[in-house]
This record gives structure tokens, sequence and C-alpha cells, in this order.
């Protein structure tokens, strides 16, 4: 029992000091949103108790020694302002050690990963919500499929960019404190930690509504860290990238069709790999060799594959229309129908094109607009 404990002890077990008791001691702090009296009746609505367990737990364990001459104090502080509830929950709880992570998500850097969710939810059709604090969201009717905890996201980050899904295992304390140089850095941007996010999310919105392959539920992180390399086009992800980079992974994640098709792809990949190590089925997630071996599978991986590369770079549709004598045609696409010249289509295939074939192509910025580049026939 550390030394604040002890004088909490002591001050029950004192006959003097025991009807004092609400004088020596914190007590108990209650911060809410909104607090109405009536009659002698405290009514408080999305309330937080920020300090007081320290002291619950003394309690109990004195509770043969219990008078109704002890008396508990209990404060009870309403504002709206989060950074009043931080620094509130901070002040509160310096009467002993507290662990690092209780404090993590009071930190600057949180609160522009949450600002920066909420404006990537206006632009994009798609909503991830980042909660700093426990029942944040709670009484605006937020789904939970929809909410990041930072306890889920250290786990995502870890997989996503990081590539080590094999340390996941770990209590999250435990890796705040392991990666305490690679994670939440000030001078982290948040795009990689919005990226990882809704990589997890929709992985885990199609695994409750799209027929994937069944896989070893244990290997979850290390798919995140396989569809994170392809996304990244089979390299190691960066912890600054570029808009336009941010940009086109985005996109990629949050195009339905493509990346069912890189979900099942990463399944498959990591299955693969995990059949290596199938001596130690019990261990192999939490072990750096089979990492290592996924890493390297997935970065050698071709990307000339067709199969691996037109969930990434290429979209597919259909030819609208070809005039071979005029060497050029166009291709369905929404709201506009995007051209493409014959240069574009293999010589052995320009006789099989024709409307109604069903085509990759690579969308790409000319001077005179978006053109079809690299048309392949499906």
């Amino acid at each position: 029992m550390n030394t604040v404990n002890q004088e909490i002890s002591q001050t029950i077990s004192n006959n003097e000091l025991h009807s004092q008791f609400c004088i020596y001691n914190n007590g108990v702090t209650i911060v809410a949103k909104s607090l109405r009296v009536i009659s002698n009746k405290f009514i408080i609505q999305n309330y937080q108790i920020v300090n007081g367990c320290q002291t619950s737990h003394i309690l109990f364990q004195n509770r043969e020694q219990l008078t109704e001459n002890l008396h508990i104090p209990v404060k009870i502080i309403v504002t709206t302002d989060y950074e009043t509830m931080n620094n509130i929950i901070k002040a509160t709880n310096r009467q002993t050690e507290v662990k690092s992570e209780a404090f993590e998500s009071l930190k600057p850097f949180h609160k522009g990963l949450e600002e920066f969710c909420t404006a990537q939810n206006k632009l994009v059709n798609h909503e991830i919500h980042y909660e700093r604090r426990s029942r944040q969201f709670d009484d605006l009717g937020i789904q939970n499929d929809k909410i990041m905890t930072i306890s889920r996201l250290i786990n995502c980050y870890v997989s996503a960019v990081l590539l080590e899904p094999h340390n996941t295992h770990r209590y999250y304390g435990e890796l705040l404190e392991y990666y305490e140089e690679s994670l939440f850095s000030e001078k982290h941007e948040p795009q990689m930690y919005y990226l990882s996010s809704i990589i997890l999310k929709k992985f885990e919105q199609y695994l409750r509504s799209k027929n994937l392959t069944i896989f070893d539920k244990r290997l979850k992180n290390h798919i995140i860290t396989t569809i994170s390399l392809i996304v990244h086009e089979y390299k190691k992800p960066k912890t600054t990238i570029s808009q336009v980079t941010f940009n086109k992974m985005r996109d990629v994640i949050l195009d339905n069709d493509k990346f069912y098709e890189i979900c099942s792809l990463a399944i498959k990949k990591t299955e693969d790999i995990a059949k290596k190590h199938k001596n130690d089925l019990r261990n192999r997630h939490q072990k750096k060799p089979m990492t290592s071996d996924l890493i390297e599978a997935i970065i050698k991986m071709s990307k000339n594959s067709i199969q691996d590369t037109k969930i990434i770079t290429k979209e597919k549709s259909n030819i609208l229309y070809f005039n071979e004598d005029r060497g050029f045609g166009f291709i369905e696409k929404y709201p506009d129908n995007i051209f493409f010249h014959i240069t574009s289509v293999p010589p052995e295939c320009i006789s099989l094109i024709a409307s109604g074939v069903e085509v990759f192509y690579l969308p790409t910025e000319t001077r005179k607009g978006l053109e079809a580049k690299e048309i392949e026939l499906i």
C-alpha cells in the first residue's frame, strides 16, 4: 500500500480524525455536461467520474470501521468544454501515481486527430469518430462501428503503419511505452492514423456483411498489415505522406469493389504465409518470424500481375463507343464518359474492342483532360 493510501486508512481508523475525513480527503470528482436540482436531488447527465477510485477502494477495505459520522466530499463540475474537462482530470489525479496511458488522450495530438476525422467525415461518404474520452459520443447517437477508441487505434496503427502485428496482443499501455518514439508524436500528421482507422473499420464492415473467406481470427492484425502494404502499392508505409498520396489511398480504401478485392487478396496471402508456420499454430501470430516472412512476400509480389495491381491502379468498366478508323473511343464512367486513344489498346486486342466489352483501364490526367490508358480486356 502506498503512502497516500496508508494515510487515508489511518484517517478512517483514528477516532479523532474519523469524523474529519471529508476535510483531509479529496473524495469524488464528477464532471457532467448538465445538472438540475429538484428538491434535495441532483440530476446529472452525460457525466464522468474522473477521480475517486482510490478513495472508494480504501473505504471498501476499511468498510467494517465506517460510521455515520464519516462523510465523503463529492464535487460536481458542470462544463461542456473538453479542454476544461481534460484539465480537471489532470489536476484531480495527482494525489497518487497514475499510469501514463491514463493521460495519453489528453495530449494536443489527439484533439488534432479528432478534428481531422471530423473534417474527413464532411468530405467523404464514410464516418469515423475518434473517441478521446470514454463515452464521449453517447449523447450524439453515433453507432459503435463508427467510433475509433485510442486502444484500437494503437493496434491498427502498429499493424498498418509500423508493420508489427505480432505485438498487438499486448495491453495498450505496454504498447504506448514500447512505441513511445513511434506513436502520437507531435511531429506526426494525422493522415496515417486516419488511413489505419478506415482500413480496420472497412475490413470489419466486410467481415460482418461480405462473404469473405474464413480465416484464423488470430491473424486479423496480420491481414491488416497485408492490406496496408497492398494499399501502399507493395511498399512499406511512411509516417508522412503528401496530400495527393493520402487522397489516392483514402479513395482506394473507400471504393467498395476495390477494397473488397484487396481484403480477399490479403486474406489469401496471409493464410499462405501462415501455413508455412503451421508447426506453431498457437503462438505464430505473436512472433516476429511470421511477420517478417509476410512482409517480404507481399513486397515481392509482382506489380506487373493484373491480378495484383488492377485493384490499386486500374478501374473496371465497359466500352461505350469505339471507331477504329478514327482511332478513338469512350469508356463508360459516371458522371462523364472517359476518352481513350487507340494507342492505349494492345495491338492484338484492337479487333476485339467493341461496344459493351469489359475492360480494365488506368485513368490518367493529360493536358487535354482525363483519358483512359493501358486498356486491358477482361
